[in-house]
């Protein structure tokens, strides 16, 4: 096992010029009418979805994809009112609230 001071000094360091320049690459490559999404399941993958969520928005990304209805709903309660596909599964006893914060789900199986 890793002792935890080890694990302690960690950190990243996002360049927002660098991301900015990404995302109008994609844009460039795509056009501006097609909606740019930028996925950030999984606490945007160790970035910091908030971080990264706010970016985003900053530079004119269009909606967020996410893996659970969990993350879509912090979206949602931190302000965020671009649209949000979710890409998990979503149960049946869930689909309400999910329609009540106007999310975007896949069509997972049939019970979807």
């Amino acid at each position: 096992m890793v002792e935890r001071r080890f694990l302690d000094n960690t950190w990243i360091e996002i360049s927002e010029a660098a991301y900015a320049h990404n995302l109008q690459f994609f844009r460039k490559i795509i056009g501006s009418r097609p909606e740019l999404s930028v996925v950030i399941k999984a606490n945007a993958y160790g970035h910091g979805w908030q971080t990264i969520a706010r970016l985003a928005i900053k530079h004119q990304v269009d909606s967020f994809c996410v893996h659970s209805l969990n993350e879509a709903l912090k979206l949602r309660h931190a302000g965020f009112t671009q649209n949000i596909l979710v890409m998990g599964h979503v149960p049946l006893n869930c689909l309400e609230e999910a329609v009540r914060h106007n999310l975007r789900l896949v069509v997972y199986n049939k019970e979807t």
